[in-house]
């Protein structure tokens, strides 16, 4: 009786000495970013049969168990890979909105506007050198704006190409460091002591980072390794990784580069497109290939592309009528065919146009007459006034509500990406907060455990001790 009270109290021992020191695992990883709460269950052990009874024989060690729930898991992925995304896209407007400078004394609009006013200002006076040289001024700075813009947008495109990059090494190595991790729980799953569940919290934390630049759908096999992918693409399986790339086509007629994303086999062969509908890549795919590409042949809305529109137009309007004038200084019957913008040839756009070479500094050769030699004729002037009222200028409407509807475009998708970021942060926060509470480590229940756990190791300890002295005294009575 007295050994198997020993037995019962070791036993006790070192199952509860284990409850503590899980306990204070789960205390000491608190803070521990993906830690999830670990507990230890016992079962009895079998009994031993004495005297036509029954007696208990102790405890042993049921099983380890980790609180993990994919449901969160899956929804705080999906959550941040939006949120992400939506982040990215804000901070893409912003940049936008502030080089636009809408609406101030310096933006587009106000540029535009001033040009058409120093028109009607020189067409009052069309012999008055002062307001020939203003025209010259407003158009030059309109100019400016239009150029300012081109490589604010081209410099913004370049950043979203260089920060893909960056992405894409940067999801390799997640994909090559969550593939290691697979090996590694698939082998310490065959062993009896194997951490498995540390090295799963270190596989989550990783996959979550990887959802952040680009959304992933995960997958479990029966050894505990999870497979990636996106929107079908395979990325990692078992230990197999399908790293990322960035390819760069140009399109022979166009001209328009495009990026893509591709996955490739170990032999670096392109396998698949990946085409991301969430996360950073996503948006910065997004932005390089539609929003900041002048050439855009997708369809979406690129701004560079209705901004390089907005300018070919002005080139094209002002020039139609500017070839039929003519200038203080012209003589003949024919027009000299003079452009006030360029190019005069070909589409012009943000980054192209210029003023042209024939009334460049030449304030005489502005061509306001639509006859030589008539310095008070100013026809040509007023139909060029009068293309800030041309509903035909641009897709049905006025240069005025054009660039309105323009800039209206922008600042509703700002307002949808904050919102959206706004969203979908609400939504995070709360799905974590309801992980925390069924997975994560709360402070007061472990006190209780640990309490719970030093009072019965204190108890199996008074076991052994009572029992130790109970031998003794048997012991000593034989002598």
């Amino acid at each position: 009786m007295s050994n198997l009270s020993l037995e019962i109290g070791k036993r006790a021992l070192l199952a509860n000495k284990l409850g503590l020191d899980v306990t204070s695992n789960n205390i000491a990883n608190v803070n521990t970013e993906g830690y999830t709460r670990r507990d230890v269950t016992f079962s009895e052990t079998d009994p031993l049969y004495n005297r036509n009874n029954y007696l208990g024989t102790g405890l042993e060690i049921d099983k380890f168990r980790s609180f993990r729930e994919e449901f969160f898991d899956r929804e705080l992925r999906n959550t941040a890979s939006r949120k992400e995304g939506y982040a990215l896209d804000e901070l893409v407007y912003q940049k936008i909105e502030s080089f636009l400078n809408e609406p101030t004394d310096n933006g587009l609009n106000d540029s535009v506007s001033n040009l058409f006013n120093s028109v009607e200002e020189m067409n009052n006076s069309p012999e008055n050198m002062g307001m020939r040289e203003n025209f010259l001024s407003k158009a030059q700075i309109l100019v400016d704006r239009f150029n300012t813009i081109s490589d604010e947008l081209t410099g913004l495109r370049t950043d979203a190409a260089d920060k893909l990059g960056i992405n894409v090494e940067k999801a390799n190595g997640l994909l090559k460091d969550i593939a290691s991790l697979n090996g590694s729980i698939a082998s310490a799953r065959s062993l009896s002591n194997g951490d498995v569940q540390t090295m799963d919290n270190q596989r989550t934390v990783k996959i979550s980072e990887l959802a952040k630049i680009v959304n992933v759908n995960v997958t479990a096999d029966k050894f505990g390794q999870v497979n990636l992918n996106v929107n079908g693409m395979n990325l990692v399986t078992g230990t197999n990784v399908n790293e990322l790339t960035v390819k760069d086509s140009k399109d022979a007629i166009t001209g328009e580069r495009t990026l893509s994303v591709y996955s490739l086999d170990a032999d670096g062969n392109v396998i698949n497109k990946i085409e991301p509908s969430s996360g950073e890549i996503s948006s910065q795919l997004k932005h390089y290939n539609v929003t900041l590409d002048n050439l855009d042949s997708s369809g979406g809305f690129s701004l560079y592309k209705k901004l390089d529109d907005f300018a070919d137009s002005i080139i094209k309007k002002f020039n139609t009528y500017s070839v039929q004038g003519f200038g203080l200084d012209d003589k003949g019957t024919t027009a000299p065919g003079r452009s006030i913008f360029e190019p005069a040839i070909g589409k012009g756009g943000a980054g192209s146009i210029e003023i042209s070479s024939d009334i460049k500094d030449k304030p005489r050769n502005i061509p306001l007459s639509s006859a030589p030699g008539e310095p008070g004729n100013n026809a040509i002037g007023r139909k060029i006034a009068n293309i800030q009222n041309d509903g035909t200028f641009l897709d049905g409407m006025t240069p005025a509500n054009y660039y309105a509807t323009l800039m209206g475009r922008v600042g509703t998708m700002g307002q949808e990406s904050k919102n959206g970021t706004s969203t979908t942060s609400m939504v995070y926060d709360q799905l974590n907060n309801q992980r925390t509470s069924q997975v994560g480590v709360n402070v007061d229940e472990e006190a209780v455990n640990l309490i719970k756990f030093q009072k019965a190791f204190e108890a199996a300890s008074r076991i052994i001790n009572t029992t130790n002295e109970l031998m003794n005294t048997v012991i000593n009575l034989g002598r």
